[in-house]
């Protein structure tokens, strides 16, 4: 008798191919997630920036702000000053500012006014406007 022999099948295709376009597509995937992930994080930091910016000139402003309010008339007619700030707020020599602060003065009848403008090196950030009254014998005395 004669025993016939099986043949057994082998495909022609091989499974890698599909194996490789499976791993094609979750690159692809994690490519698009990371790219994602990455423009968060730097719009997080220019947010952080330009929020620590704000609060700095806004502090700078208020304390300027202050000194301005309590310092006495001054018979000077300043019209503008500049002053520069480092990193802190603290004041600085122009050659190594962080900030400065563009302050213009004026002067109507008993009110003097400063309007402060901050900067950073390249952008304005923030301004801010003070009155002052001034006592009517000191604009008589100047006169």
């Amino acid at each position: 008798m004669e025993q016939k022999r099986m043949q057994i099948f082998h495909p022609t295709t091989s499974k890698s191919g599909i194996f490789l376009l499976e791993l094609i597509i979750v690159i692809l995937f994690f490519s698009i997630a990371s790219t994602v992930c990455i423009d968060m994080f730097v719009k997080s930091y220019t947010m952080n920036t330009d929020s620590t910016n704000l609060n700095k000139c806004i502090q700078i402003s208020e304390n300027f702000a202050e000194s301005f309010k309590n310092s006495s008339y001054s018979q000077e007619n300043i019209n503008s000053q500049t002053y520069y700030y480092d990193k802190d707020g603290f004041p600085s020599s122009e050659n190594s500012y962080t900030y400065y602060a563009h302050v213009s003065y004026t002067t109507s009848g008993t009110t003097r006014s400063a309007i402060i403008k901050l900067y950073t090196s390249d952008a304005f950030i923030y301004s801010l406007q003070v009155d002052k009254h001034i006592p009517e014998r000191w604009v008589k005395d100047e006169k």
